[in-house]
């Protein structure tokens, strides 16, 4: 106990105490008038974030933010592993190359993409119109659908290298025995994947599952501020955003506070089922 204390007391200091604080916050209304004299008003915070239809839209962006991340991320991620799970000249430099959008500071990734994804001068509209898929220069990040496809993709280009490590991962780990055995008996390319390769990647895709919904919950705040500020119309402004929003654009610091402690709830029952699934896999192993 003593030699773990002194990290105690750091996490105590830079992580629970400010934690604690925000959820004590959430039941003052504090803003730039009254900093200093925070006002009591209980659960009027939550009662007002209920009756909000904002903060219903961010809880439904939210959720198809998430979804698009985690299937995106996945989808893109499986190809990736079952191509590079296959031998061929230059393999080892392919796997390096493919998980570059990983190590790729955020900030960094949303200078490129803003440039690629720019109205008049972006590459993403110049090749949709070579192929002759457009006929007019799209704008990516002002209409609310396509800013809302937009923030999703380039979140699952930064994300899908870690589904590629984790699945590519599991498909070494089932028995080349399996695959030889079924092409003897016959068995074509889908059923193979079907019957063995599906069933073999199980225990990884539901931890993979879980942790990109935490990813794509709570750790990319940045990709989206960055390229619409939570716009146009609210379309990309999940609950994460509204609540930097809420404190520091309109000074609601209280309220702000509250709809933390919501997104704080969601990411800790997030963790929970995570660490549940990955203890009960590593067990099993």
């Amino acid at each position: 106990m003593l030699l773990v204390l002194p990290a105690l007391l750091v996490l105590g200091a830079v992580l629970f105490y400010p934690i604690g604080l925000a959820i004590y916050s959430g039941f003052f209304d504090i803003g730039m008038m009254n900093l200093g004299n925070p006002r009591f008003v209980g659960w009027e915070n939550y009662r007002k974030m209920a009756n909000t239809p904002a903060f219903w839209q961010s809880v439904r962006v939210t959720v198809i933010y998430t979804i698009g991340v985690v299937v995106g991320s996945y989808i893109v991620g499986l190809l990736c592993a079952l191509l590079l799970n296959r031998p061929f000249r230059g393999r080892a430099l392919a796997r390096t190359l493919i998980i570059i959008p990983w190590a790729i500071p955020n900030v960094v990734t949303v200078l490129i993409w803003n440039w690629m994804l720019d109205a008049n001068y972006g590459v993403v509209n110049y090749l949709l119109q070579t192929f002759h898929l457009i006929s007019e220069n799209l704008r990516w990040r002002a209409m609310p659908d396509l800013a809302q496809i937009s923030v999703t993709g380039v979140t699952v280009w930064t994300t899908y290298p870690v589904a590629l490590v984790m699945l590519l991962a599991g498909l070494q780990a089932i028995p080349r025995d399996l695959y030889e055995a079924a092409s003897v008996d016959g068995a074509t390319a889908w059923q193979r994947f079907w019957h063995i390769t599906w069933p073999g990647l199980a225990p990884v895709n539901i931890v993979l599952i879980l942790l990109l919904s935490l990813m794509a919950f709570t750790r990319v705040v940045t990709i989206i501020y960055l390229m619409t500020a939570g716009g146009p119309a609210g379309a990309t402004e999940t609950l994460p955003i509204q609540t930097y929003l809420q404190a520091f654009k309109f000074f609601r610091m209280g309220y702000a506070s509250a709809v933390g402690t919501v997104v704080l709830v969601i990411a800790v029952l997030f963790s929970i089922v995570y660490l549940y699934v990955t203890s009960r896999v590593y067990q099993q192993d």
